[in-house]
């Protein structure tokens, strides 16, 4: 019973981890916690978007990073 309750674990954790990323914000989210634990604080203007440079950065939700 324990030997079928692993394998079932570890398949279902196989197909999980096998699955693309579906949410494009997810990098997003990774690139802005990189900067925030490089630089210590929350941006306040805008680095990534070239359109927007400079601009004030409106995190909404740094707490996820």
């Amino acid at each position: 019973m324990k030997s079928i309750l692993w394998a079932l674990v570890c398949v279902s954790v196989g197909l999980y981890i096998t699955q693309p990323v579906l949410d494009p914000d997810l990098w997003w989210h990774i690139a802005i916690g990189r900067w925030i634990l490089e630089h210590g604080t929350i941006p306040v203007t805008e680095h990534w978007n070239f359109f927007a440079l400079g601009k004030p950065f409106r995190a909404y939700s740094w707490s996820f990073e």
